[in-house]
């Protein structure tokens, strides 16, 4: 309760001091270089095939410009996801982020479907995302879909899909930042047109990190432990740095696009069986090539595309427990046989002024190596995935008609998936414009996600058991939703109901460990806010979400007990000065900002309330920043949603830390 009277005394704070932003705002200058586009015309294209405004996306849809959240203090892609409505992220024991939605979260992140621009990146055998794989500098906005994808999405986009958004248009940067624990942090982004039709971005970011100490509770005890009788701690800290480095380059020309992206990253957890004798880094490698073409066609537009991504991990790790010694976790042949290669075409065809139809085929093969324990001195012990491949087609269509003021879409995709059989999954939407800001939408879609190879494949006797006959989960959900937008402010409120079948979870074995299986099914249901408004001098964001069954022990529920059961965002920025100009006759500029996060208890742990502020003096193409993180000094515990120990707690972030940055435009 205390941290709540905190934030509710600072939300009080905040909007005292927001009520005299609006009475002074009228009469000050807009000093802001920033993007103040009418909120009713910024277009969105996570939901739909073209460009269109939120009141007429047929889907619970929200968008952040990445530069106006890092005024706020949020300054990393993981950052701006933790912003969104009815979003949680949070470290797991092995490792890395895991992207909550709605209350359900996988550890690898195999629910959620992850986009850059319109190209689908996940590793194959795990799931995982690249999270930490594209350079900040390279990122315009980023849009979500809460709940299944459209009909345009297959596997994965079960529980939400996120869109990074690049850049297109100039801006030009080199930035530095550095902050506690050694992390120092560069990145670049080149933007360059060869005429009017052509262009290509470049981006590159790096970071060094030496790591927080990161305080473990309650531990796991492995089941099987080494010859010497001494058993582990339940509670200790470990270093939690994060490295990583990443490149994405793309080329734009009328309708073609070519993409390359590349990154690495290590990441420190407890591997094994999440012991603190079980120390380990998480290292991620990916890359991507991305081609697409299109051509307009009369009344139709037809595109063709295809994607390659080589995605895998190797784990590092002290004291196996099983085999004695250090070992690792790795893929044969470098990971290169980790891969997804995915082929498409599509046509929009144009029946009328208010009809169209959309209909397209995929196909997309998946394949895993051999994941091995190997030893110190580079001999395999034992194999845990053994190497496969699948293949996925699927084919759909939908018809979107807009008789005045409504606009209904009638869809469907069917997926056949050679290990986890064939699913058609439909998707409605009715979308009533109420009036030219308006709109109130009534929304059905399903989710279909085929299991993955580790879920299928995996043994580690005494942690982790796949298990060959999963089926894939469906989810299904129910939205209605109401948007008001005008040129300077955004509201949407939805409320929704899902339900999933054949869930795909982790479920404790008598002996010890876990085995992955498909859990009763289950429901849930809760409401969402979105609100922004923009002026000349200050931005405003806010947004709620309150899930019902969070926080609460269900029995065919296992993930309920821990998800939070309310989240509340938010975030200001303010311009303090009018222009000023120097001796060299360059403006001088300051800005000032700060968010709110918090998020409720779950399971063993605590109520979070995260609050950073942010300061930044401009001059020229000049830009100074200043940034504390974490200024309660709250320390981050979060549950285990790895393999749902009851009081194990992971930590989720370092305490209150100060960050530099600089930044020069040209």
């Amino acid at each position: 309760m205390k941290r709540l009277s905190v934030l509710f005394s600072l939300v009080l704070s905040g909007t005292l001091f927001y009520s005299q932003l609006l009475l002074a705002s009228d009469d000050l200058q807009s000093l802001f270089d920033l993007d103040i586009t009418e909120l009713g015309s910024v277009e969105l294209t996570v939901a739909s095939l073209e460009p269109e405004i939120i009141i007429n996306t047929p889907a619970v849809v929200s968008s952040y410009k990445v530069r106006d959240l890092s005024r706020m203090g949020l300054r990393t892609l993981k950052d701006v996801l933790s912003f969104m409505p009815g979003f949680n992220l949070q470290d797991a024991s092995l490792g890395g982020a895991t992207v909550m939605i709605r209350g359900v979260a996988e550890t690898f992140n195999q629910k959620v479907l992850f986009l850059v621009d319109d190209v689908p990146y996940w590793m194959p055998s795990h799931g995982a995302i690249p999270l930490l794989g594209i350079p900040i500098s390279a990122i315009d906005s980023v849009e979500v879909i809460r709940g299944p994808g459209a009909v345009i999405y297959g596997t994965n986009a079960s529980t939400g899909v996120i869109k990074v958004v690049t850049k297109k248009s100039a801006s030009n940067q080199v930035a530095l930042n550095a902050g506690a624990n050694g992390r120092t942090n560069g990145n670049v982004h080149y933007h360059h047109d060869f005429d009017e039709q052509s262009s290509i971005n470049v981006s590159f970011e790096t970071q060094n990190d030496d790591g927080f100490n990161g305080r473990h509770i309650d531990t796991p005890i492995p089941p099987d432990f080494w010859s010497d009788t001494t058993v582990p701690p339940t509670e200790g800290e470990i270093k939690k740095p994060e490295d990583f480095s990443s490149m994405l380059i793309n080329y734009r020309r009328d309708q073609t696009y070519i993409g390359i992206q590349s990154y690495s990253a290590s990441v420190n957890g407890l591997a094994g069986f999440s012991s603190l004798a079980n120390q380990s880094s998480l290292e991620e490698k990916g890359y991507l090539l991305a081609l697409s073409d299109g051509w307009n066609l009369g009344d139709s537009h037809l595109k063709l595309y295809s994607d390659y991504n080589e995605h895998h991990l190797e784990i590092p790790l002290q004291n196996h427990p099983r085999e004695g010694g250090d070992a690792r976790f790795a893929f044969d042949n470098d990971g290169k046989d980790n891969y997804r290669w995915r082929l498409g075409s599509n046509i929009n065809h144009g029946i009328s002024e208010n009809i169209s139809i959309f209909a397209g085929l995929e196909t997309e093969k998946r394949s895993t190596g051999n994941y091995q324990i190997i030893d110190a001195d580079n001999f395999v012990l034992t194999t845990m995935i053994p190497k496969s491949t699948t293949r996925e087609d699927s084919a759909f269509l939908q018809l979107d008609w807009t008789p005045g003021i409504w606009r209904f879409l009638v869809g469907a995709r069917y997926i056949d998936n050679e290990r986890s059989g064939s699913n058609t999954s439909p998707r409605l939407s009715a979308v009533r414009q109420l009036d030219q800001h308006r709109s109130i939408k009534f929304l059905y879609s399903e989710g279909f996600n085929s299991p993955n190879f580790a879920q299928q494949l995996i043994s580690i006797p005494g942690a982790i058991i796949g298990d060959d006959e999963l089926q894939a989960e469906v989810i299904k959900s129910t939205d209605i939703a109401y948007s008001d937008v005008d040129e300077n402010s955004l509201f949407v409120v939805n409320i929704y109901y899902y339900s999933a079948d054949n869930f795909i979870t982790r479920l404790a074995l008598d002996g010890g460990g876990n085995q992955f299986t498909n859990s009763n099914d289950f429901h849930r249901y809760g409401l969402e806010l979105d609100y922004q408004i923009r002026h000349q001098l200050w931005q405003a964001y806010g947004n709620f979400s309150w899930n019902h069954q969070g926080d609460r022990a269900i029995n065919n529920d296992i993930t309920a007990l821990f998800s939070p059961r309310l989240n509340l965002n938010l975030g200001l920025v303010y311009q303090l000065n009018s222009i000023q100009r120097g001796a060299d006759n360059a403006s001088h500029r300051q800005l000032i900002g700060g968010n709110i996060r918090y998020q409720g208890a779950r399971n063993e742990a605590d109520e979070l309330v995260f609050i950073d502020l942010n300061y930044e003096y401009l001059i020229a193409s000049h830009k100074l920043i200043l940034t504390l993180k974490n200024s309660l000094d709250e320390e981050v515990l979060y549950p285990d949603i790895q393999n749902y120990h009851a009081n194990f707690l992971v930590p989720g972030g370092d305490g209150r830390r100060l960050e530099l940055g600089y930044q020069y435009n040209f």
